[in-house]
Parts: C-alpha cells; sequence; structure tokens
C-alpha cells in the first residue's frame, strides 16, 4: 500500500487564524468597549454590539463572491458637493467597517471598530 505523507499543520498560521476568529464580532454580542463621556474622560463598559459584525471578508478570495470579469456593477450616485452639517454623523452610521454601534447602559453609541472588542 502506498501510503501517502499528510502534509504538517502549520501551528502558527493556526493559532492567528483562531486569534481571528475569536476577535470577529457576531450580532447582539457582548462586547467590551471603550468611549468618551461627556466630560471628556475615557471610560470603559459592557455592551450589546448593535451594528458593525456584516464587513465583508477582505483577507481571502470566497470563489463565486464576485461578478465575472467585465460586468459592472451598479453604483449608487454620489452627492456632489459637501455633505451637510446634521447628516456627517448618519453618514458614520453607514460605515460598519469603521464604526460599530453598541448599547452601552441603555444608550446606543456609534463608536470606531478599534475601540470595541468580544468579551
Amino acid at each position: 500500500c502506498g501510503r501517502q505523507e499528510r502534509p504538517s499543520i502549520d501551528l502558527d498560521a493556526l493559532d492567528q487564524w483562531e486569534s481571528r476568529r475569536g476577535a470577529r464580532l457576531k450580532p447582539y454580542m457582548r462586547v467590551k468597549a471603550s468611549y468618551v463621556k461627556h466630560g471628556g474622560g475615557q471610560a470603559e463598559a459592557a455592551g450589546t454590539l448593535l451594528t458593525g459584525w456584516g464587513v465583508p471578508n477582505r483577507l481571502a478570495a470566497v470563489p463565486h463572491s464576485l461578478p465575472p470579469e467585465g460586468v459592472r456593477r451598479a453604483q449608487a450616485p454620489r452627492p456632489e458637493g459637501p455633505v451637510p452639517i446634521g447628516l456627517s454623523e448618519a453618514e458614520k452610521w453607514r460605515d460598519s467597517e469603521h464604526f460599530v454601534g453598541v448599547l452601552i447602559h441603555g444608550a446606543e453609541r456609534l463608536l470606531p471598530r478599534e475601540w470595541v472588542s468580544p468579551l
């Protein structure tokens, strides 16, 4: 019997993958979040993740996840000129790659993604 050797598993790559998997944000999970209080001081509390978990995986190319070459995708029209003052905060709610919504002490807070980590 010609038995084939199994390829050795790279333990460092496996540890990196596990750490990325553990740091993934899931819907409505408990998170530890840092935020700025009204007085300007930094605070840290546990909260519930409300938005920001549906970020596309940019580390790997998933087969059939992109349209075929040469196919144009529809683009939403971009507003001309600067964003009005009241809408700049609303635009952050749509930027789920950089900002997440967290419920802390009964209030929704929009925080940078780097300030939030799973518990």
